[in-house]
């Protein structure tokens, strides 16, 4: 696959100072359910839902005016994963520099960028796609359904996870939306022989439709 290389560093770095939803919801989507290649030449985004590709292609068109390669049924299983793909060096390099997460997020270091978390329109929009894309609201036996968020860290950057988490508690806080402690699961290890943990809270029951309302929930 060719690079789309329309945008030199420069035409890129002005349309990045300029912070809107699109940009937003780009960086949120790839942190989530994407992901930038460690030798910063790509980047995708993937989902079951093909519309939600072309969600993601729209915006990414939008704000650069680049294309995507869709790949349907991208894994070739029965789960039938598509993938928005981008090969744009520029780009891939200057999203980097403003928040989008390099390589294998589990065992990678990152927080929420400043420009997200200082700004109500921009925090809401981000609370919104990490629940749409690490968020559950399951019903258990016995018990109203409970919305929960959780995402998976490396043993040796639990501090890191937890750190994470908290900037999303904290947010869900400004909008008045109390959550539950962080709880952690037992330790498993991975193919490659890395030790990993499940972090995990929930939004407190009663603010289940408070989170609706002032969030949105949208699966």
């Amino acid at each position: 696959l060719k690079e789309n290389s329309r945008l030199s560093s420069k035409e890129i770095s002005k349309k990045l100072l300029r912070k809107d939803l699109h940009l937003l919801k780009i960086l949120a989507l790839i942190n989530f359910d994407g992901h930038l290649a460690k030798d910063l030449k790509s980047f995708y985004y993937s989902s079951k839902n093909i519309q939600d590709i072309k969600l993601f292609e729209n915006i990414i068109k939008r704000k650069f005016n680049v294309k995507c390669k869709i790949k349907r049924n991208a894994t070739g299983s029965k789960k039938q994963t598509h993938i928005c793909w981008i090969f744009n060096k520029n780009l891939a390099r200057e999203l980097n520099k403003i928040g989008m997460v390099r390589g294998d997020k589990v065992i990678s270091s990152y927080l929420i960028p400043k420009w997200i978390i200082s700004d109500r329109k921009f925090s809401r929009e981000f609370l919104k796609i990490a629940f749409f894309c690490e968020g559950s609201n399951k019903e258990e036996i016995g018990r109203k359904s409970r919305i929960r968020f959780s995402m998976h860290k490396s043993n040796r950057l639990l501090a890191n996870g937890i750190k994470f988490i908290n900037q999303l508690k904290n947010m869900l806080d400004r909008f008045d939306i109390k959550t539950t402690p962080i709880y952690l699961s037992n330790a498993r290890i991975r193919k490659d022989g890395i030790k990993v943990k499940l972090l995990a809270f929930r939004i407190a029951l009663e603010d289940n439709n408070r989170f609706i309302n002032k969030i949105g929930w949208i699966k």
